[in-house]
């Protein structure tokens, strides 16, 4: 009796133990701060038509835990947006305001997410109906937590 006593806690032990390591930390609000962007990778088409193609470096996230947040371009260049996280899609949506006051939702799907790094892609659609073009612009992000 004893031995099966010491077999069930030291499975129950070894299951929550692998639970706890392949359980990624989703909630962005329990590491806000700096997201430094390694990559960020856009793809532009209007209709059929390559407009661009580009990975910018050098940008970072900061994300606070009233959600808010800023997208920081260089050392002096920043855009502050508002963000929601929705945890049964695994979805962040940033509300950015753009220069007219009108504002720009993305919604980006989580990929990968661990407490120090996270992979979000996401697809910005726009139609054009007096030209029956759309334009659509595929973003990847790589993110990696700064301490």
């Amino acid at each position: 009796m004893k031995k099966s006593k010491r077999l069930l806690f030291f499975f129950s032990f070894l299951f929550t133990v692998i639970l706890s390591c392949n359980t990624p930390d989703k909630l962005l609000v329990k590491q806000d701060g700096v997201w430094k962007i390694k990559t960020h990778r856009a793809r532009v088409t209007l209709g059929d038509s390559l407009l661009s193609d580009s990975a910018t470096l050098g940008e970072s996230i900061l994300f606070n835990e009233n959600l808010t947040g800023a997208w920081i371009h260089g050392d002096t260049d920043s855009v502050a947006f508002n963000w929601y996280y929705n945890p049964e899609k695994d979805q962040i949506t940033t509300l950015i305001t753009d220069s007219s006051g009108v504002w720009e939702p993305r919604v980006w799907d989580i990929h990968i997410s661990t407490k120090k790094t996270q992979k979000w892609e996401t697809l910005f659609i726009s139609y054009y109906f007096q030209d029956s073009l759309t334009l659509k612009s595929a973003e990847t992000l790589d993110l990696e937590k700064l301490d």
